[in-house]
């Protein structure tokens, strides 16, 4: 009987920090710069390029410029692209084929006027990736023959796959309260993933996502709106698809991840022309792992009466999933921000920068490193934006049964940011999306090779005894593995039974 465990190993993990520069000039059609208020820098693409000795991370980042016009005092905004790529100092040396993952964050970004038409963008980034290959363990369970005893070992194993990342594109319809004025121009949209529900079938994989949705628009010039008036609309869309990954089962644990790339609007008339629709073209990368339950069978250790060979033993790391995490964590913080150029919060969005896990007093945690970004008025009425830099610390469980040798492997999303000017500072809560599993990870003992030869006299010579003083508290089952003979053997030679050896200062092994 053989099986095979099939599970994902990590061949490459790199992380890499850079700065990047360039200038901008706004393009003809757009008016001059009077005063920059925000800078939003958001990856649209990131794949890893990877060669024996060299690699990089390359992305097209999308850069969007809110600014105040020279002529006329109106927000704006402008957008454009700038392909980036980061190396990695450590060298690339896999040779067979691979899954990477990679991500890219912008940790900060600055915007400086160097004339009404041109700008000098400065982005700090961080890089990371993991990549994966699939690694097979055969698992022999030799057929029972005479002269062997097999001990077998039947084991749940949970195997992790990994799901790449594919991007998706989806168009909905928002349409504009009923008691607000209708949208002449939208400065100003910003996404974020909120949670997700998936099921696993064989090769593909069905999910429900919802993203809450923010954006700034100027009022339609009309009767009831001002001119140059400026609202806010929040809405939640939902992202309901399929993808195909050729490893997923059905029955498998999947735990997804969405990454909004971009959300582009457009705005054209209602039917009764009363209003505005919006058409909202959200792209967006899905990706995660699934867990995969096998029964494996393991042979633990075999005793040969006449063996040619010994076996070759080998160990398998096996995964088994312990208990699983879904929670949803309400968080306050109070930071110390410079608030002097917002006097009220009108906008608050997070940007997940990394995520790490630690195990303190019996306790696990997750630890989120995040950037947020607040967006307001300030004591003249003018709008200005501040950036946040926060660490989350979430708890993962408290079950007295779970060993501090555990391993979280969850996903993390924020799923709802809110900040308020208190007590000369910022008062922020979060909601915090936790889903995953917490591993256990064991080592067995595989045989992963075996003969038999019926000549008695290859392991020892002919006439050859061995007497052996046995070790306190040895088993007679540990003396039998050691020299590779059945218990019964050593039982028969020494003329005595199993209960009557455990106190034999010596034992002879035939």
């Amino acid at each position: 009987m053989q099986q095979y465990l099939t599970e994902q190993a990590v061949v490459y993990s790199a992380k890499s920090d850079a700065e990047k520069s360039f200038d901008y000039i706004l393009p003809e059609y757009l008016p001059g710069i009077s005063r920059i208020i925000k800078t939003a820098v958001s990856p649209e693409t990131c794949t890893f390029i990877a060669n024996i000795g060299e690699c990089a991370c390359q992305t097209a980042v999308k850069i969007s410029i809110i600014y105040v016009s020279e002529y006329d005092g109106r927000i704006k905004s402008a957008s454009f692209r700038e392909d980036i790529s980061v190396p990695f100092k450590e060298p690339f040396g896999h040779t067979g084929e691979f899954t990477a993952i990679p991500s890219f964050f912008v940790s900060s970004a600055h915007t400086t006027m160097l004339s009404p038409r041109k700008v000098s963008v400065k982005m700090t980034l961080q890089a990371s990736v993991s990549a994966y290959s699939e690694n097979v363990t055969p698992i022999f369970s030799p057929s029972g023959k005479d002269g062997m005893c097999v001990l077998k070992n039947k084991e749940l194993a949970f195997c992790k796959k990994i799901l790449p990342e594919t991007q998706l594109e989806k168009t909905a319809e928002i349409s504009i309260d009923a008691d607000k004025a209708g949208v002449g121009e939208i400065v100003y949209t910003d996404a974020a993933f909120l949670g997700v529900e998936a099921e696993c079938g064989d090769g593909s994989l069905d999910f429900n996502a919802s993203i809450s949705l923010r954006m700034l628009y100027e009022s339609a010039e009309d009767d009831s709106a001002e001119k140059g008036t400026y609202s806010y609309l929040d809405t939640d869309i939902k992202l309901a698809d399929t993808v195909h990954f050729a490893n997923i089962s059905d029955g498998d644990m999947p735990y997804l991840y969405i990454d909004i790339l971009s959300a582009e609007p457009s705005v054209a008339l209602d039917p009764y022309g009363e209003n505005r629709l919006i058409s909202m073209t959200v792209k967006y990368t899905v990706s995660g792992f699934a867990y995969s339950k096998k029964e494996c069978e393991f042979v633990t250790d075999a005793f040969l009466e006449g063996c040619s060979a010994s076996p070759e033993m080998s160990a398998v790391f096996v995964d088994t999933v312990h208990s699983h995490i879904s929670k949803k964590e309400y968080i306050s913080q109070n930071v110390r921000a410079d608030i002097r150029e917002i006097t009220e919060v009108n906008a608050c969005n997070t940007k997940i920068l990394s995520v790490s896990t630690e195990h303190s007093e019996g306790r696990f945690f997750a630890v989120i490193k995040c950037l947020a970004g607040i967006f307001g008025t300030n004591l003249s009425g003018e709008l200005s934006a501040l950036d946040v830099p926060l660490m989350l610390k979430i708890p993962l469980g408290t079950e007295e049964n779970l060993p501090p040798d555990a391993i979280p492997d969850c996903i993390i999303g924020i799923s709802g940011c809110s900040a308020q000017i208190k007590d000369g500072g910022l008062k922020m809560d979060f909601e915090v999306d936790v889903n995953g599993v917490f591993v256990l990870r064991s080592k067995s003992t595989v045989v992963s090779s075996m003969s038999q030869n019926d000549e008695k006299d290859m392991c020892r010579k002919g006439g050859e005894i061995i007497i052996y003083y046995p070790k306190k508290g040895e088993s007679l089952w540990e003396i039998a593995k050691r020299y590779r003979v059945s218990p019964e053997k050593i039982c028969l030679a020494n003329g005595k039974e199993e209960n009557q050896l455990k106190d034999c200062r010596t034992v002879i092994i035939p």
